[in-house]
């Protein structure tokens, strides 16, 4: 296939677009920012190219046609930035997005997917959410994930026109090269620099987080899917906070500090038996990779 990847230099990206070029498939990645030397190689690759390119600024005609299929990564970095980035995140993954989604109608591509997120549906206390759950849409999501809830609105609009339409809502990708201000990354600094870490009630939410190698596996194996479809994204073992950090702990050597609150803690736990018939088994453990998570901060 002929392979478009928006968000190619992004966190997911830079594991997905080596992974398609390796199965055969020839690939456009673009990417925001200028490429930096972990990506350069990329040039050396027969199979893939790269263009920085502002989704929001630029004419995506200019890309061409020809494409078989469309991997939309790409999301604002300022999701946190509410309100005074609200334009900017909305241009990104509202606007720039129904770009894509209309020009690959005109171009007649034929495979959509599109990467969502599991906090749509909001926190679930005790319950692993299935994608049959109904979102949070009357409840204050915040303003970057009612972006992307409005992009799946979109999405959903013109799925008639591919031959498949896959959203994909991945829970907590984690791994090596994160950004620090991240949940597993920020775990393992308040780990390594002795910083408690903060629980609502005893244990603290509940997540099964997924590695970054499976989350791009899970990508690339939606390629294969035909129709309409709408699948969690997540790790294969549920961990509390407490778990979790106790866990970083002992990889790292040292001894995790809590400090519980009261409170109900808030879980985000994903339903994945939709992905493993449909995307594939999850391969990374936890264990796994959290270390390989440590070893990527202790490198930084």
């Amino acid at each position: 296939m002929k392979i478009l990847v928006t968000g190619a230099g992004g966190f997911v990206g830079r594991r997905l677009v080596p992974l398609l070029a390796r199965a055969g498939h020839r690939v456009l990645g673009l990417v925001h920012r200028p490429l930096d030397s972990e990506l350069r190689f990329w040039f050396e690759h027969r199979s893939i190219d790269i263009l920085q390119f502002d989704l929001a600024a630029d004419a995506l005609q200019s890309l061409g046609d020809g494409f078989d299929a469309v991997i939309a990564l790409a999301q604002s970095q300022h999701f946190r930035d509410f309100p005074d980035r609200a334009e900017e995140i909305f241009a990104v993954n509202v606007s720039a997005h129904l770009k894509i989604l209309e020009w690959s109608r005109l171009t007649r591509v034929r495979h959509f997917i599109y990467a969502s997120s599991g906090g749509i549906y909001g926190a679930r206390a005790r319950i692993d959410v299935a994608e049959s759950e109904l979102l949070a849409v009357d409840s204050p999501l915040g303003f970057y994930l009612g972006s992307k809830l409005c992009a799946e609105v979109i999405s959903q609009n013109y799925r008639d026109f591919f031959a498949t339409t896959a959203i994909l809502r991945p829970f907590f990708i984690y791994g090596p090269g994160q950004r620090p201000d991240m949940l597993v990354p920020r775990l393992i600094r308040a780990v390594g620099e002795g910083r408690p870490i903060k629980l609502q009630g005893n244990n603290g939410l509940r997540i099964n987080p997924i590695y970054v190698d499976d989350a791009a596996a899970a990508f690339a194996a939606a390629l294969n899917l035909t129709g309409c479809r709408i699948i969690n994204v997540a790790g294969p073992e549920t961990a509390t906070l407490r778990d979790i950090g106790g866990r970083i702990g002992r990889l790292m050597g040292r001894t995790a500090v809590f400090e519980s609150a009261t409170g109900r803690p808030s879980d985000y736990v994903a339903n994945i038996d939709s992905a493993r018939a449909l995307l594939g088994e999850p391969r990374i453990s936890l264990d796994v990779g959290l270390r390989n998570t440590i070893q990527g901060v202790r490198a930084s």
